[in-house]
C-alpha cells in the first residue's frame, strides 16, 4: 500500500508540474525558478525531485514541452515559424530554430512541410 501511495503522490506531483508548465509555455520569461515558485518548492528541491522521477531538469522539461507544442502547432499549420516560436515561448526565432532542429532533427520549416 505504501508504494501505491508514493506512486500516486508522484503522479499527482508530475501532473501538477505539467499543468503549471502548459499554462505558462507562451511566456518566454517562464523558467525553472518560476516553475519552482509555482510548485512551492525551492529550485534545488524541484530539480532533485524531477531528476529522481523523470531524469530531467526543470529547464529540460520546459524546453521539451515548448518543442512539443511547437511541433503540434506546425503540424496544424497554425502560423509561421516566427509566430509559432513566439507562441511556444521562445524569445527569438533563431533560438527556436536551433532548438527545434536539435530536438526533431529537422528545421521547423521542413517539419511543417513534411507533415502537411
Amino acid at each position: 500500500p505504501t508504494d501505491v501511495d508514493v506512486s500516486s503522490r508522484e503522479a499527482i506531483f508530475l501532473q501538477e508540474v505539467k499543468s503549471q508548465v502548459e499554462a505558462k509555455l507562451a511566456n518566454a520569461d517562464f523558467g525553472p525558478y518560476e516553475l519552482a515558485d509555482a510548485m512551492l518548492l525551492s529550485p534545488r528541491q524541484l530539480r532533485r525531485k524531477l531528476g529522481g522521477l523523470i531524469d530531467e531538469t526543470p529547464a529540460q522539461l520546459i524546453r521539451r514541452f515548448r518543442l512539443e507544442l511547437a511541433a503540434s502547432l506546425l503540424e496544424q499549420g497554425a502560423g509561421s515559424v516566427k509566430e509559432i516560436a513566439a507562441r511556444s515561448g521562445f524569445g527569438s526565432t533563431s533560438r527556436f530554430s536551433a532548438a527545434f532542429r536539435e530536438h526533431h532533427g529537422v528545421p521547423p520549416s521542413e517539419y511543417a512541410g513534411r507533415t502537411a
